[in-house]
């Protein structure tokens, strides 16, 4: 008895004026994505079945109908609910969303949005109208890219961070940036204490609820951003590029990566380079 379509996973790169544009298509999904985040803008629609997904501080379920809407380092996760899902995401790396920000006069900075999921309405269809030029007509993408940046800021944009900085945030701020700064140097969460001055477990707790993710997953988490850009930007060998960014091989990174991105980092490369090239 022949069994579901295995998971495929395949990633289309353009360039625009304004910057970078990767579409992902993901088909047969099954497996769950645990919590983590990404440093780029992610524009996401269904295109099968139902995805429950913890974000902002709730638990939602995405439908066909719905958009998906998730500013540079929004934790989330992702599983399916019932069954498979098929999705596809844009993602747009913060200086291209700033350029097409500036260009529409809305001065510096990247702007974010206000929700994670948006509930029918016209914001799916702008979305799949501009995917769909991403694939089939490229020439078309930076006047597609306008319109949906201009809707989007419009119609869902005056977001914030959606929190107030704790009485510790100086305190929170050291312990991100000693992660920053050096992420190929590996820490105890006993010296990211001692440097705070912070106990081991409010420096958890309270890490994650500023940022996210608690400080080694967003340490990971960095690494892997990392990792993602030099692929897609670079010619080193990818065990250059995984000893670089932290990780003890390639086969290290290989797992880490697959992990969040349901794709190697070889294929990634490889797919993005050739869809360039068309």
């Amino acid at each position: 008895m022949k069994g579901p379509p295995p998971e495929e996973t395949s990633y289309c790169g353009r360039q625009s004026s304004f910057g970078d544009a990767l579409l992902l298509r993901a088909t047969g999904i099954q497996r769950d994505f645990p919590l983590h985040r990404h440093d780029y803008y992610a524009f996401g629609l269904l295109d099968e079945g139902v995805e429950a997904s913890w974000a902002r501080g709730s638990q939602h379920l995405i439908t066909t109908e719905d958009t998906v809407l998730l500013n540079p380092e929004d934790a989330h996760t992702g599983a399916p609910y019932r069954g498979r899902w098929s999705y596809r995401m844009l993602i747009l790396e913060p200086e291209t969303v700033e350029a097409l920000a500036r260009d529409r006069c809305e001065g510096s900075g990247s702007p974010l949005f206000r929700t994670p999921i948006v509930r029918g309405g016209d914001t799916r269809s702008k979305l799949a109208a501009l995917m769909d030029v991403h694939e089939l007509i490229p020439d078309l993408l930076d006047e597609e890219l306008v319109g949906f940046m201009s809707h989007l800021i419009a119609q869902h944009g005056g977001g914030d961070r959606g929190h107030e900085a704790p009485d510790d945030a100086t305190a929170l701020a050291v312990v991100r940036d000693m992660l920053i700064d050096e992420p190929f140097r590996s820490r105890s969460l006993a010296d990211l204490s001692a440097a705070c001055n912070l106990s081991r477990t409010y420096l958890v707790t309270a890490f994650k609820r500023r940022y996210g993710l608690p400080p080694m997953a967003f340490q990971l988490q960095h690494r892997l951003d990392r990792a993602r850009r030099d692929l897609l930007h670079g010619d080193r060998p990818i065990a250059q590029i995984a000893i670089e960014n932290g990780f003890y091989d390639q086969s290290d990174l290989n797992h880490h990566f697959s992990r969040i991105f349901a794709i190697s980092p070889f294929r990634m490369r490889r797919q993005v380079r050739d869809s360039r090239r068309t």
